[in-house]
């Protein structure tokens, strides 16, 4: 699946986002492009269809191909992660620039997202084992 706005207000930019299946039960949501009001609801799109059951056991979020990223942005991470918590999906965030890592480290969402700082460690990394809230 491959998702394209470009912009629906003046300045706005574009969004890219594809989804693919890789090896075992990973889906990887790659980004690129702006991540603003106008633009993050093909992401939160991408995020929540692949969220559906059968949710896989790992989904990574690659941003690292963001050049903006706003609240929306935040708030479509923070839905999507408390969304992979309820269906026992384990999400990562990858991001290695500024563009993405400032603004959740200014809101202090850092601490509460599995955030790598490249794709190979957050797919390789095992999955932790969900905590059984029961």
């Amino acid at each position: 699946m491959t998702y394209t706005d470009h912009g629906c207000s003046p300045g706005s930019g574009s969004l890219d986002v594809a989804v693919r299946q890789l090896d075992g039960d990973v889906i990887l949501v790659d980004t690129a492009g702006e991540i603003d009001l106008a633009t993050h609801g093909g992401l939160k799109e991408s995020l929540f269809d692949v969220l559906a059951p059968p949710s896989p056991g790992l989904l990574v979020a690659d941003l690292s191909k963001v050049t903006f990223f706003d609240s929306s942005g935040i708030s479509t991470v923070v839905d999507a992660h408390q969304r992979a918590q309820t269906v026992g999906t384990e999400l990562r965030i990858v991001c290695d620039g500024r563009a993405v890592m400032r603004p959740l480290v200014i809101t202090s969402v850092d601490r509460y997202l599995n955030v790598y700082s490249d794709r190979a460690t957050a797919v390789e990394t095992p999955v932790s084992p969900m905590l059984d809230v029961n």
